[in-house]
């Protein structure tokens, strides 16, 4: 509370005490009534007391001392009642009198507050605090008789009471006069205003370190805008900020020294825009495209044009800046030198095309050497079964024997060439679902003539289907190759193992072996006690035209193997220990059994086909007389009737020329002036129900040729059994 509200209430009450001491003064020693101020006379209309003669007797003094102590009284209560400030006489911690602004202050009426406690209209906050002050002021203790302090209204409202308070005297006895003030409002103000005053601190504190962060802010602006002029000044690479429509803003020194200008004033004198410095201008389109979508562009490699003419690669990084709404903004980035590193990787490629064509001749030589090794053995066998057969024309038995082993070896040599296409993957091949288990079964009788006597073939097959999506002349051809890779690495004899199971990758398993996925396999394993292999060789094992066999290996076997099964979505593995044995492991995807019967592997059958009773006409179209001459006599002796063409030419002008119908058109896909294909759709308006059979051994037809039999077009790979060109012959002819 101010000083200037403390002195007013001291200045307005502190006669009422004075005016009391009249009232109790002992000069006059008359006698009271027992409740004594409690007892009120008579009043007047206007509220004024009456006079009324003592009750007591005077011992002292005259009856005139008497008149002006009751006249005190009755001022000292006129005032007491007039005065907003409330009066209150306590004495033995009991309200003995009180005023009508002590009632309107406590809510109490004047009856209710006589003889009631002082403590208890007192705010428990308080009380303490105030009845140790009024106890140590009546007990004569030198107290600040000013002080605040809330009260409890009759209605329960708080109230904070500023009070000023005085000792007397009543009847001979200690007694307090105290004048209290209602400063409730007063109170909230002073609050407010603190409030105020403290956000008002708080607020001057706040800008007070905004104004200092904002001092702080503006020397590290200061800073970090001189760091980046100074890098954008000394960065080696090119710096640059253009419009959206590319009109050039700035670039650093860099960028103008790159593209060969002596300052920056230059450059920009020179060119306005970025595009002018692009060598193509459709780089400069790309990347406007993508500026204008709004999307950032980095290492976008081009060439840019430098002043003197010559050309510097670059890789630009470009973003895009926009405003705070969204519209407008510019381009910035920065392009880097990209020349010397283009020049090395362009020498690094020159070198390695170097590498790879230095290292194909090695490989083509390799794998002709290896071809040639293999050739000229199976050449060797059909020269020298030829030559028997002539100098056994009259024993009709070894003459056959002879003829059979070179059917035989013949069909060794087209497996070369199989493993061949296979290892190109260029093979024809016909998936179809097949039981594993089933086909190995099938293979046992030929697999253990491969091997030889001095080796042991043991066979666990799965006991239930082990179905697989394949073509079985690939599984039997990966089979063999395996199994003669087990036998060579065995020369004093050993044994070979082949099991099959079934098999659940799981996600974790997978994660450790790169290329195989989560799900069902068929397992096939195949294990030796060979010679094993060291960990170098294991790592090639896979490689085209690696070999461990000199020069009796062409390094296609397993690089095969390799191959069809990539081919075929499978996994294969190797386990080896030198002077313990070699397991190959591989896992091959496993498709639902159907009720279809799974396919078996291919078994070639020679025999003799019936000849035609027809009579039917064959256009026989062949570059290669040899291959021309044989089919067309053993056509002929199985009762066809051959027209020889060797070109597109000349088949067309045996077409205009024949005499009779052709029933089917025999030709190889690859000729001297045309190809198959297009021949017979020259030949279709004259020739509108002809059939057609082709035949090629090139392994460059592969993918054509799948595509001509997906759409029923018949093919037949050379080489080929004569038997089995005549039953094509004769399936396609019996069909309607």
């Amino acid at each position: 509370m101010s000083d200037f509200m403390h002195r007013g209430l001291s200045t307005a009450v502190y006669s009422f005490p004075v005016a009391y001491n009249i009232l109790d003064s002992r000069k006059a020693a008359c006698e009271y009534p027992s409740r004594g101020m409690r007892r009120r006379g008579p009043r007047t209309v206007n509220g004024s007391a009456r006079q009324r003669k003592p009750m007591g007797k005077d011992k002292t003094g005259s009856s005139s001392e008497w008149n002006e102590l009751v006249e005190s009284e009755e001022r000292f209560r006129t005032l007491a009642e007039s005065t907003p400030v409330a009066v209150l006489l306590f004495q033995d911690d009991r309200w003995v009198f009180l005023n009508r602004a002590a009632e309107e202050i406590t809510g109490y009426a004047r009856d209710e507050l006589i003889g009631m406690n002082f403590w208890s209209i007192v705010h428990p906050d308080h009380k303490a605090m105030v009845e140790d002050r009024g106890k140590r002021r009546q007990a004569g203790e030198a107290v600040d008789p000013r002080y605040e302090f809330k009260i409890v209204t009759k209605q329960g409202r708080v109230r904070w009471v500023l009070l000023n308070g005085a000792t007397t005297h009543m009847r001979g006895r200690p007694a307090g006069l105290i004048n209290v003030i209602d400063i409730t409002e007063l109170k909230r103000v002073q609050e407010e205003l603190e409030a105020t005053n403290e956000e008002l601190e708080a607020t001057n504190e706040e800008l007070n370190a905004t104004n200092e962060e904002l001092i702080a802010s503006q020397t590290e602006l200061a800073t970090s805008e001189r760091r980046y002029r100074e890098l954008f000044e000394n960065l080696p690479v090119g710096l640059y900020q253009a419009s959206l429509d590319g009109t050039v803003l700035t670039v650093n020194p860099e960028m103008a020294r790159m593209l060969g200008y002596s300052s920056i004033k230059e450059l920009m004198a020179h060119e306005k825009n970025m595009e002018g410095f692009f060598l193509e201008a459709r780089d400069a389109r790309e990347l406007r495209v993508r500026a204008d979508a709004g999307s950032d562009v980095n290492d976008f490699i081009t060439r840019f044009r430098r002043q003197d003419g010559g050309i510097v690669w670059v890789s630009m990084n470009t973003s895009v800046r926009l405003d705070p709404g969204g519209k407008g903004g510019f381009l910035e980035g920065y392009i880097r030198d990209f020349t010397a590193q283009k020049s090395a990787e362009e020498g690094k490629e020159r070198l390695e095309r170097q590498l790879l064509q230095a290292q194909k001749m090695e490989a083509v030589g390799r794998l002709a050497g290896g071809i040639a090794h293999d050739f000229n053995n199976l050449l060797t066998a059909i020269l020298g079964n030829a030559e028997l057969s002539l100098a056994a024309l009259d024993d009709p038995e070894i003459l056959r024997e002879n003829l059979d082993d070179i059917i035989r070896i013949s069909t060794r040599a087209s497996e070369l060439t199989r493993q061949l296409l296979a290892f190109s993957r260029k093979q024809m091949i016909k998936p179809v679902k097949l039981d594993l288990n089933e086909a190995l079964a099938s293979m046992e009788r030929m697999l253990r003539r491969v091997i030889g006597e001095n080796i042991d073939l043991s066979i666990e097959p799965h006991r239930g289907p082990g179905f697989i999506e394949a073509d079985p002349t690939q599984m039997e051809q990966l089979i063999v190759n395996m199994i003669v890779n087990a036998r060579d690495a065995m020369p004093r004899g050993g044994r070979i193992m082949i099991s099959i199971t079934n098999a659940l990758v799981t996600y974790g398993e997978s994660l450790k072996k790169p290329g195989l996925y989560p799900g069902l396999y068929v397992v096939l394993k195949i294990s030796d006690n060979g010679i094993g292999m060291d960990p170098e060789i294991q790592e090639k094992i896979f490689e085209p035209f690696f070999t461990t066999k000199g020069e009796a290996g062409t390094g296609l076997g397993l690089a095969t193997v390799y191959g069809v099964v990539k081919q075929n979505g499978g996994y294969i593995s190797v386990e080896s220990t030198p002077g313990k044995g070699t397991t190959f492991t591989v896992l091959l995807p496993r498709v639902e059994q159907s009720g279809e019967k799974p396919a078996a592997p291919a078994v070639k059958k020679v025999g003799a086909v019936r000849p035609s009773e027809r009579r039917e006409t064959i256009l026989l179209v062949e570059d290669e007389e040899p291959v021309r001459k044989l089919i067309s006599k053993a056509l002929a002796l199985q009762g066809f009737n051959v027209i020889e063409s060797q070109s597109g030419a000349e088949a067309e002008k045996a077409v205009a020329a024949a005499e009779s119908h052709i029933d089917l058109i025999l030709s190889d896909v690859v000729l001297p002036d045309t190809t198959g294909p297009e021949l017979v759709g020259k030949l279709a308006s004259r020739l509108a129900d002809t059939r057609v059979l082709y035949m090629s051994g090139y392994a460059e037809q592969g993918i054509m040729t799948r595509a001509m039999i997906n759409r029923g077009v018949q093919f037949i790979p050379k080489p080929f059994l004569l038997n089995d060109l005549f039953q094509k012959i004769r399936e396609i002819l019996s069909t309607e």
